[in-house]
């Protein structure tokens, strides 16, 4: 199984500086993370020259863009009843998608909602449901003829469009290919209701992208895996079962103040190797 990093793993680095890292330490595939929209975001995504830049990035260190991430907050949210807003969130998604394609991303993952399911009254679900069908089916059509593919992620259980078979219900009016999940498991070890392998059972059929990081079982922590409190090995074998083909995306954060981050990658790598099993390979110089 095609190990990938996220681009996030350093977040506090441009990506311009964490790409030949990521490449050094042997990844083959990243995940472009498009940063936080509130502060100074390491990729930007919306500047053509810096996409450029990127895309050549990318091809002289022999990297494949799995897949891109969009951006998300409460003004940037595909499920906000507002037409306004909605309007002006597809476009930002539109955009999302073009370049996800010029940077030869097939997968662009997608946050359903940012809003707290508390904080939503019962008209305002009904609203916000409303308004996401709608917008997965307009972000259907712009992906579909960009060539690439929509993956709604597995959120904390506390945000809306967490539950597991609204999810389900959300992707199923579109084909596997075109529309599907992207399984978050340290969001999805936050479920009482389920183990981890048997919330992706329940998923397994639409899973086209995983996002794979750990945590001690209070906080999203984003760690690697094996250094929280996940069980991993009935989960892994759960994976290879349903026969999941995909990468296997690391959305990991490591200490920003590594003295050497190209070996703290390839100790990743390492790690993850030993989890899946496989043999110890030589990074790439």
């Amino acid at each position: 199984m095609e190990i990938g990093l996220s681009t996030g793993v350093f977040y506090s680095k441009a990506v311009q500086e964490v790409l030949p890292f990521v490449a050094r330490a042997g990844f083959e595939s990243v995940e472009l993370w498009t940063g936080d929209p509130v502060s100074r975001a390491p990729f930007d995504w919306r500047n053509p020259r810096e996409v450029g830049q990127v895309q050549k990035l990318l091809k002289g260190l022999d990297l494949r863009a799995a897949s891109f991430h969009a951006p998300y907050s409460e003004e940037a949210d595909p499920s906000h009843p507002d037409p306004i807003l909605q309007k002006r969130t597809l476009s930002l998604l539109a955009e999302a998608v073009e370049v996800a394609a010029a940077l030869g991303a097939r997968t662009l993952v997608l946050h359903g909602s940012a809003v707290e399911l508390s904080h939503v009254s019962e008209a305002g679900r009904a609203a916000r449901l409303k308004a996401l069908r709608e917008s997965l089916a307009h972000l259907h059509q712009v992906a579909r003829s960009s060539g690439v593919a929509v993956a709604v992620e597995t959120l904390l259980p506390h945000l809306f469009t967490a539950d597991p078979y609204l999810l389900l219900d959300l992707v199923a009016p579109y084909p596997n290919a075109e529309v599907g999940i992207c399984f978050d498991t340290g969001h999805c070890s936050f479920w009482r209701s389920w183990r981890l392998e048997q919330l992706y059972e329940i998923l397994a059929s639409r899973v086209i992208a995983l996002h794979v990081n750990d945590n001690r079982g209070t906080y999203d922590d984003h760690l690697p895996p094996g250094q929280g409190k996940i069980d991993w090995p009935p989960w892994l074998t759960t994976l290879r079962q349903t026969g999941f083909s995909g990468v296997f995306l690391l959305e990991v954060v490591l200490a920003q103040d590594a003295s050497d981050p190209v070996a703290a990658l390839e100790a990743l790598r390492q790690n993850t190797l030993g989890l899946l099993g496989k043999e110890s390979t030589e990074a790439r110089g």
